[in-house]
């Protein structure tokens, strides 16, 4: 996770592992190394165990959330307006 992210959402918190915006406990996972919500500076590779990583719920078939993609989200469009099909043409044109 990029260091903008994580320091944005921590917030005030002075606490690395009780960040001030909950929803990063969902989108990112806590250091491996040294523990709590830590990013990594954006264009450099490595630190996979010093940072954060991409929320394990995002990869997880079994996660009690539900994400979905835009394309998805235009196809449900679609079919909610089904005599709109300019709605339909665009899911599948963003599908590709």
């Amino acid at each position: 996770m990029s260091d903008a992210i994580v320091n944005y959402m921590m917030g005030s918190s002075t606490d690395t592992y009780n960040p001030a915006d909950l929803r990063l406990t969902i989108y990112a996972d806590t250091a491996e190394a040294g523990g709590g919500y830590v990013g990594g500076q954006n264009g450099t590779t490595g630190g996979q165990a010093e940072n954060s990583m991409l929320g394990s719920n995002f990869y997880n078939p079994t996660s009690p959330y539900y994400f979905m993609s835009y394309t998805e989200l235009l196809f449900i469009q679609a079919e909610l307006d089904t005599t709109n099909q300019t709605k339909y043409e665009d899911a599948v044109r963003q599908s590709f």
